[in-house]
């Protein structure tokens, strides 16, 4: 059995494949990893090789089902939060590149779990060749499925799926086409992943300054409502506007233009958010323009991954901007 196998890759594209012949996995938003599983003995090993045996003691149950089998499993690590949803920045609090393995039944700790989704090799026998229709056949027939590990089915139409990922707040999909060996390291379009970025509306609270001209906006700073308009109204709280992160991409120069036009007038003194807030040296606005941003997820601090300006939204009441709006 081979030692280490190079993980196969996939290419980001915009847009689902057209026609048929093409499998649809949910793109987990977690550590790819290899477990090599040799007569009980098991070794999980990340995309670079790093070594997660210890980290993740929720695996070593798996050793038993697996027995005096010897096979390689391709699969995602992922950190499960409320609701069972993956989030990336719990996983890596959990086992980040500085962190040690933490004593299970801490409070804090967010669970683990292995989500395999492709078998490499099989008792003596490589897999590799093989199509991925008939791996993932050898994979379904080993029925490994326990709390902290199983094997999530694909499907064949990949519009349902990348609409059950957006529900779901899943990071995407990934298009594998079902005549495809399994090729080592390879990025080659044979396998390809499409996100699906969440869209909201927030409040502009303020911008940053421009780290080559101070004197122009670099990015915004953005605020959401804790509660809605609505909810508002039926419990009497007044809503507090929260830092929610700062987007400083996808801008065209006409719209950084404009923003400067109207952000440098309704410039105030005091701090427009009633919780939390951006790094020293922030402009404050009054609260009165609402803007769409794109982003991946929202992190366990309250702020905005990878966001992406859209549009302004001059058309609807920055008041109606909550969190979940």
């Amino acid at each position: 059995m081979p030692l280490m196998i190079e993980p196969m890759l996939a290419r980001l594209t915009h847009q689902l494949p057209a026609g048929e012949g093409w499998a649809f996995e949910h793109k987990w938003d977690g550590y790819r990893a290899l477990l090599y599983a040799d007569r009980g003995r098991l070794r999980l090993l990340s995309r670079r090789h790093n070594d997660y045996t210890s980290r993740v003691p929720e695996l070593a149950a798996l050793a038993p089902e697996v027995g005096s089998r010897r096979l390689i499993l391709d699969g995602e690590l992922v950190a499960l939060i409320a609701g069972g949803r993956p989030s990336f920045q719990a996983l890596q609090m959990r086992i980040g590149p500085q962190m040690g393995p933490r004593p299970l039944g801490e409070p804090s700790q967010p669970a683990l779990a292995y989500l395999i989704f492709d078998l490499l090799y099989l008792d003596g026998r490589s897999l590799l060749r093989l199509p991925y229709a008939e791996r993932r056949a050898h994979l379904d027939g080993l029925v490994l499925t326990g709390p902290s590990w199983w094997t999530p089915p694909y499907q064949l139409d990949g519009h349902t799926l990348l609409e059950e990922s957006r529900d779901l707040g899943l990071e995407g999909v990934v298009a594998k086409k079902l005549v495809s060996p399994y090729r080592p390291g390879a990025r080659n379009g044979d396998w390809l992943k499409v996100k699906v970025p969440l869209t909201r509306t927030f409040v502009i609270a303020g911008w940053m300054p421009s780290d080559v001209h101070p004197d122009r906006i670099g990015s915004l700073v953005l605020g959401a409502y804790d509660i809605t308009v609505k909810e508002a109204e039926r419990s009497s709280r007044r809503p507090r506007l929260v830092y929610a992160g700062r987007v400083g991409t996808g801008f065209k120069q006409r719209t950084l233009e404009l923003l400067q036009q109207i952000l440098l007038p309704m410039r105030i003194e005091q701090n427009s958010l009633d919780e939390g807030g951006p790094p020293f040296g922030a402009h404050f606005v009054h609260p009165e323009l609402a803007c769409e941003v794109t982003f991946l997820e929202w992190t366990l601090g309250g702020e905005i991954r990878h966001p992406s300006f859209q549009r302004l939204r001059t058309d609807i009441d920055p008041a109606d901007a909550a969190r979940e709006n």
